[in-house]
């Protein structure tokens, strides 16, 4: 069966660290805090083990046993964890691993984009994603 409350509720803590590192980003001395780089690490590790989470449990049965729609979403899905993991992998090397403090306005503008990109993915995931993993329970 497919654990589609628990990836509700791995939703929830990545939207819950995101918002809480986009409150941190207004203020300039907390930025290069070492706590908000651990708040990072949390974030990346709290997103890896969610989309992790998900090609285990989620698209091998879509791609298998549901229908055409189905099939296609889920390969929609694992394009874009794909393309979603090599984004946190240039970002991680860029920022908080390289303590590249030099250009904070590029810093800020990259994690919003991030912050974006995830958000957008986990609203695809309740909307598109979820409803199909319920119909296919048993």
């Amino acid at each position: 069966m497919v654990p589609v409350n628990e990836f509700r509720e791995e939703n929830q803590e990545i939207a819950d660290l995101s918002a809480v590192l986009s409150t941190l980003l207004t203020n300039e001395t907390i930025i290069t805090n070492p706590v908000v780089c651990e708040l990072f690490d949390r974030f990346h590790g709290k997103l890896g083990a969610h989309l992790n989470h998900e090609d285990r449990a989620a698209y091998g049965d879509l791609l298998r046993h549901s229908g055409k729609d189905a099939s296609k979403l889920a390969s929609e899905f694992l394009e874009n964890t794909h393309e979603l993991r090599k984004i946190v992998i240039r970002y991680n090397r860029k920022w908080c691993k390289g303590k590249n403090e030099d250009d904070m306005a590029a810093f800020r503008q990259e994690t919003s984009d991030l912050f974006g990109l995830v958000q957008q993915r986990l609203q695809l995931e309740e909307t598109k994603l979820f409803p199909i993993l319920e119909r296919a329970r048993p």
